[in-house]
Parts: structure tokens; sequence; C-alpha cells
């Protein structure tokens, strides 16, 4: 059989668009488009079954996650496969008379973004040996049980993980040897070391380092480092040779004498002589300064200079995952998502409000971020209504952002005012109340100037940092809300006291009066 690996990524990229597979013909028509020679409808109904399968009657092919894990771009839906697995392992252990797994953990406990979670609940319920009965469907609600057939995923931690049991559990050796042997991603399942632009690497031992991705873990040779020489010696400075190997943090090596001819070679060389070359990191770091300065000073017109193409290929053949432009498809690791714990909030009604607010902020902080930042001020304004409700205290559409949190800080007694003069630490107490306020103040305003609303007539200038410092702000004010709101009812059911505003006695800390 015939290797397609541009047959899969299209299968895979048009899923994760869509939530839909292609057919065995329209992939096999769009391979002869694209000039495939050999018998392309053959080899996609001839697919092993470890990599996917030909659904019936419609013809689709359906990859496993096998074969998802060799394309860069799955790794969102698939790094969500595998907490929801870790989920379903905590659940077992757990002391819940029944353990489940449902669709709506992955909204509300994982905190994944909705076209993400969509995704993750159809590999679950397509690759779902790991779990017991259940109902629903990957497209609406759905649940499954977490028993004895979940012990084999109880200790995945990661993609490596799931791939050395799901392979040891269905494909093993010598069994499948001679009818799946010749297909990478089937080798795979064995540990053998076939070459992949995928990052899948082979388990090590629990004391060895943890690897790079394979497609991060790229030795540049010799001749790449020549390559390179040649660009610095034709389109840099010395300046900007400097400053591409120093974003990175790579020093030049003091007193280097090397046999380098012209100050920009020797630039570049000198930079280099800093480096661990045997090291997988400094390997890393070196790959980034040279795609970093094709991106600076290689190109001309919006194209790769001569000397750039050149040095590109050379790491290609490194086996560098790059596109033709010189940028690194090995995704990059994605920043923490906002998230709160709701684990023990029994009085907030309706969760799913606050964590369909979280999910529109971790879907548009990168893409949207003006969207991020007015998701953000919903988020404080939901939550300053659940208290609102809860006390039985009235609020308006004309109330503001500022207005319903004083409402709401009223009612749980979080004002400077509360904290006696007299409390030990009282004036640091006072201090941090008065900031939470000016918190709330300042993220009204972010909304405002930078996030949507008002029919503006220009572009918003917010960028994805500015949208991280307001989520960041944003959850923690509402966690601090929230949990601060359970505790003043739970003390008000078991005393009779609606809460003091001064917590502790008089041998806390400086700020055992925060209430």
């Amino acid at each position: 059989m015939t290797w397609h690996p541009d047959i899969l990524r299209e299968a895979s990229d048009h899923w994760l668009a869509s939530g839909e597979w292609l057919t065995a013909m329209q992939l096999g028509r769009s391979a002869l488009r694209q000039g495939a020679t050999s018998d392309v409808f053959t080899d996609i109904r001839a697919l092993p079954p470890p990599v996917g399968r030909i659904s019936h009657p419609d013809d689709s092919l359906i990859l496993r996650v096998r074969a998802l894990a060799a394309l860069p771009r799955c790794k969102p839906a698939l790094d969500g496969f595998i907490e929801a697995l870790r989920l379903a392992g905590r659940r077992l252990l757990a002391e819940e008379e029944h353990p489940v797994l449902r669709s709506s953990d992955l909204l509300g406990a994982i905190s994944l973004a909705l076209p993400v979670a969509e995704r993750v609940s159809q590999l679950l319920l397509g690759e779902d040996w790991m779990f017991g009965g259940g109902s629903g469907s990957p497209n609406g609600e759905w649940e499954r049980a977490t028993d004895e057939r979940t012990l084999p995923v109880l200790n995945v931690r990661s993609l490596t993980d799931y791939l050395r049991v799901e392979g040891e559990r269905f494909w093993a050796r010598p069994a499948s040897q001679e009818l799946h042997a010749a297909h990478p991603l089937v080798e795979l399942a064995y540990g053998a070391q076939t070459p992949l632009a995928a990052p899948i690497v082979p388990a090590e031992p629990a004391s060895a380092a943890t690897p790079l991705p394979e497609a991060l873990a790229v030795r540049v040779s010799a001749r790449t480092r020549r390559r390179f020489h040649d660009m610095c010696a034709s389109d840099g400075t010395v300046r900007r040779i400097a400053e591409v190997f120093e974003a990175e943090g790579v020093m030049p090596l003091e007193n280097y004498n090397g046999p380098e001819s012209g100050a920009r070679r020797r630039e570049a060389a000198a930079h280099e002589a800093s480096l661990d070359l045997e090291s997988n990191v400094d390997n890393l770091r070196l790959l980034r300064v040279y795609i970093e300065a094709a991106a600076e000073f290689g190109h001309f017109q919006d194209e790769l200079t001569p000397p750039a193409k050149t040095l590109i290929q050379s790491l290609l053949d490194d086996g560098a995952a790059l596109d033709a432009d010189g940028r690194l498809l090995a995704p990059r690791p994605e920043p923490s998502a906002a998230n709160l714990d709701l684990s023990d909030h029994v009085r907030l009604a309706r969760p799913q409000v606050l964590r369909a607010h979280l999910n529109r902020i971790n879907a548009s902080t990168q893409s949207d971020p003006a969207a991020t930042i007015a998701a953000c001020k919903e988020l404080l304004e939901s939550a300053c209504k659940f208290v609102l409700e809860d006390y039985g205290e009235p609020y308006s559409a004309k109330d503001d952002l500022l207005g319903l949190y004083k409402k709401a800080a009223d009612a749980l007694k979080l004002s400077a005012e509360a904290v006696p003069g007299s409390a030990k630490g009282s004036q640091t107490a006072q201090r941090a109340l008065r900031s939470m306020a000016t918190i709330v103040q300042a993220l009204a305003e972010m909304r405002n100037e930078l996030g949507l609303g008002h029919g503006r007539t220009k572009p918003s200038p917010a960028l994805a940092r500015h949208a991280r410092l307001t989520s960041a702000l944003t959850t923690g004010v509402v966690q601090f809300l929230l949990d601060t709101w359970h505790v003043r009812r739970d003390d008000k059911g078991a005393s009779g006291d609606g809460g003091s505003a001064v917590a502790g006695g008089s041998g806390g800390s400086s700020l055992s009066h925060l209430p």
C-alpha cells in the first residue's frame, strides 16, 4: 500500500473545520487532481485498521487517534481527548456510586472551547473501548460509565501513553505483523522509530528527561550552519545577526577566535559556539534563531531570498517541520486558559452560564481579543447578578458593571468601611478591598476602550496580551466573589449570622480581616 500523508492531512483538516469526514471518493478525486499516480481509491480503502476505517453506508474515511497524532493541527483536540481520559480515571477513583464522564464535562470541568469539545466528543465516542455503557451521541449530550474497562487508561498522562496502551491492546505483534507492519503509523504501535513529521516520541524511562516533540527534536547539521552563514553574509548585518541570537538568549562566546572570514560569518559563529549542539534544547534554540533570521532579513519583496530558500531546504533535510516560507509547523504551547473552580459552589443554580462565558473568553483570546474583553465584562456581570438574586437584592438593566459590583459587595459586606479600624491589619484589608473596586472600574474602562460595543467605527486596538490581562483580572475577582458568597451563606446556615466582615481572631495574619 502507498503511503498518502496528504490524504490524511486533507481529511483531518476538513474534520477539524466542519466536524464531518470526507468520503473515499472525495479524497481520491482530490488526490488525482493533485497529481497522484497510484490507485489512490484502493489505497484509501486499504487503510490499516489502527489508522482508520471506511464507514458504511456513507463511505466516509474516519481516522483514529493514531492517525491524527501525526498531524500537528489536531493537537488541541488530542490534548482535550487525553484530559478527558484523565478525568475519567479520576472519576473512577472517586467516591461516586456510579461514576460517569459526560459531554458537559468537556466544557465545564476541562474548560474546552466549544468547537474543540465537539471534536473531542467524536474522538471519545469513536474510540470508546475504555468506557462502559451510556447514552447519547457525539452530536448532542452524552454520558459514558467509567468502570473496569477504564483501568487500562488509568495511568495515561500523555498522547504517547495512550498510543502505547491502545497499540498493545489492539494491534500488538505478532498477530498484525504481516498485515500492517509496512505502514508507518502502525509501526508506532510497536515502538518503531519510523520518521514522521509529527509530535510523537517513544516513551523514555521515568528517570530520563522529558523528550521534545519529534517535530522540534532536530539536530542542526554542519551543512545547515554553513547555509546560515551564507545567508548572514549575503543578507544580514552584524547588528541584526546578534539581535536574532540574543532574542533567544544566545550570547556570543567570549574571545571567540574561529576560522570564519568576514565579520558577519564570525558574528554568527561566535554565538553558535556558546551552544551545546549535542543538546536537544540548544538545537531547538538554534532552529528558532535560523527561522527568525530568515523572517527578519531573509526576505525581499515578501519572498525568501535565494540564500534563505537554501537554508530552509537544508533545515527541511535535517527533519525540521517547516512550511515553504520557513514557518515552524510544530504547535507552540497554548497559554493557560481562563478557568474558575465551581466544584463546591452549590448555590450557583446555573453554572453553565459562567462556563459559557469562559468558553467565549478562551475561544477568542488570540483570534479576537476585543471579543474576549467583552466576554470578561459579561462574566463579572453575571457573577454579581447571581449573588444579588440569592440575597434578594434588586438590580436593573441600567446598572453598569461597577454599580452591579458595588451592590454585590454590599450584600457580601465586601467594603473597606466594613473592616473595623481597630482590627489588626485593618489598613491593609481596607486597601485590598478598595483595590478590588478599582480593578472592576479598570475592567469596565478596558471594555469601553478596547472591547466590543457602542457601534465602533474603527477597529479595536486590543491585542492578545490585553485580552489575557483582562481575563486574569476578571477570573480573580469572580472567583473571590463566588467563594465569599458561599462562605457567607455557609456561615449564616451554621450560626444564624450573615457573616462578619472581620474573619479570624486577633492572632491572624495582616490579611486575616479580609472578608
